[in-house]
């Protein structure tokens, strides 16, 4: 079966080994720019390890673009620590093609990329006490399902312990997204650590 067609928006990127920048360079052709000016995109290699570099946290910090790190040995410590300092995703330096433009694209859309295990240590970290800033517009159910989500728990889980059906789940989800202004799971993770 055909992939379906992905819009990669112009990346600008910072490799630390070749076989990473070959990788890229292999996957993205075109789409890979030289000058950060022209692109939607940033991509940071950083070495395994939980602490970033000074350098990193700066351009985290300051870049007018999503920024994707990517690590040789990817580490939820590490994932945290990037998506704490502004990170937008964080992926395999190495991952397959199709994850790679995957994440660009979900970047170019001004939505976040993370793996699962990443998503549950940030939706952990948020969860303390998230019951108690959520915005009165949330019905009893959306807070319920909040509080669900913020144990780290998915649709099929929260449908579980809340005795409704997936799709009764999804579709308090899209409207807890819609009074957070947010797109997705990600993106309303985030907004709650800031409350």
């Amino acid at each position: 079966m055909p992939s379906e067609k992905v819009d990669i928006p112009p990346t600008c990127a910072d490799f630390l080994s070749e076989a990473v920048a070959r990788h890229w360079h292999n996957t993205l052709g075109g789409a890979l720019v030289e000058d950060c000016a022209r692109a939607q995109v940033q991509v940071l290699e950083v070495r395994p390890g939980t602490d970033l570099p000074a350098s990193v946290t700066h351009t985290l910090g300051h870049s007018p673009r999503p920024v994707l790190i990517i690590s040789r040995r990817p580490d939820a410590g590490q994932a945290l620590s990037a998506v704490q300092a502004g990170a937008a995703g964080y992926l395999h330096a190495l991952a397959h093609p199709e994850r790679i433009t995957a994440a660009l694209a979900a970047l170019g859309r001004g939505q976040v990329w993370l793996n699962m295990e990443t998503l549950r240590a940030l939706t952990r970290s948020a969860g303390k006490g998230v019951a108690d800033h959520l915005p009165e517009t949330l019905t009893d159910r959306e807070r319920a399902i909040v509080a669900e989500l913020a144990t780290g728990a998915t649709n099929r889980e929260i449908a579980n312990r809340l005795h409704i059906s997936e799709n009764t789940v999804k579709s308090h989800l899209k409207n807890i997204y819609d009074k957070f202004g947010v797109r997705d799971r990600t993106s309303l993770i985030l907004k709650l650590r800031e409350t």
